[in-house]
């Protein structure tokens, strides 16, 4: 009989001891962690048993004017409890402070208040503001076209003037052209025509294009070349003397099929040239088309009397960028883009 008691007295001691044991594990500190993305944070701890937690968050240190979550954990393969609580629809330039309680047969226990830091989103190679720009020369009818691309959305604006200073010069205002024409590769092409120019006045232009999270390009100032008239060549025939009237100190001189004297140089060869690498043909002088193309190459838009279109303009540099790998820079350059443009020729 004594043997059994002081069984019993040892075994209920054991399950004493095991109960405070359990609630020795009760009273650990809640360990959580978190990671802020995007206007969110997610924030994750475990415990070994079954409960109902909270997570109260908010911009303050004292935790005022916080927000609740209620969380519910899920039984993992090691055997604890493990939760999540996600919190949305935050601004991205604040911090904020977080602690998690936790409740059990009646008792609570709670985590330390721990911060967050505001999300600062990073900067990578493709997110980078990239412009590449060129222009036209000043055309005779006292005007300009300026063409460049980003690969961002951006607000653009050029300054121009007479001085590379800009003193009197003019400010297009880059919100007409605020996000350019998104083209198939993913960049933005912009387009800004510079109209009542001066005559024979070389002007200077600066670009400044910023995009929505700070980033700023600012080119260096450039000039934009007076406007230079194509000069036709000249052919001159020389006269050749074809008199038949004789007189008494000189023959009788009958000149059959004159040989005239006329240049061997085809000023339209660099045109033809140009045009088979376009149209991947060769020029058909049947083709009024193709004769528009060609004359246009030789002596500029101004030869053909058409107006411009500056869609047409931008859609012709793209093919032209296509072509040749660069943008248009020489006069040259800009005569292909307005032959691919206006001409009506095709491959």
């Amino acid at each position: 009989m004594k043997k059994i008691f002081t069984v019993s007295i040892v075994f209920i001691l054991s399950f004493i001891f095991l109960i405070s044991a359990v609630k020795a594990q009760d009273n650990f500190a809640i360990n959580s962690s978190a990671t802020r993305s995007d206007g969110a944070i997610d924030i994750y701890w475990a415990t070994n048993y079954s409960t109902i937690c909270n997570v109260i968050y908010s911009y303050n240190l004292n935790l005022s004017n916080g927000v609740n979550v209620p969380t519910y954990g899920a039984l993992g393969s090691d055997g604890q409890y493990h939760f999540t609580a996600n919190l949305n629809s935050l601004v991205n330039s604040n911090d904020y402070y977080y602690q998690v309680s936790c409740t059990n047969d009646n008792q609570t226990i709670l985590s330390d208040v721990k911060l967050v830091s505001r999300f600062k989103p990073a900067l990578n190679a493709k997110s980078l503001l990239a412009v590449a720009m060129s222009s036209s020369t000043i055309k005779a009818n006292n005007s300009a076209a300026l063409y460049w691309n980003t690969n961002l959305k951006t607000s653009c604006n050029i300054n121009y003037g007479t001085s590379s200073d800009f003193i009197g010069g003019t400010r297009v205002d880059g919100t007409i052209y605020q996000y350019g024409t998104a083209t198939n590769d993913g960049k933005f092409d912009f387009v800004v025509n510079l109209s009542k120019l001066a005559t024979s006045t070389d002007y200077y232009y600066l670009l400044h294009c910023s995009t929505s999270d700070g980033q700023n390009f600012t080119s260096q100032v450039t000039l934009l070349p007076k406007y230079a008239s194509v000069v036709k060549p000249v052919v001159t025939v020389p006269k050749v003397a074809t008199s038949t009237k004789a007189t008494s100190t000189s023959p009788v001189v009958v000149v059959k099929n004159p040989v005239v004297a006329t240049s061997t140089v085809d000023v339209l060869a660099p045109a033809k040239q140009q045009f088979q690498k376009i149209y991947l043909r060769s020029f058909n002088s049947l083709n009024s088309n193709d004769g528009v193309a060609i004359k246009i190459m030789t002596y500029g838009l101004k030869s053909v009397g058409i107006k411009r279109n500056l869609k047409s303009e931008a859609a012709a540099i793209k093919t032209f960028k296509n072509i040749y790998k660069y943008l248009p820079k020489s006069s040259s350059d800009w005569n292909i883009v307005a032959a691919i443009a206006y001409s009506g020729a095709k491959r």
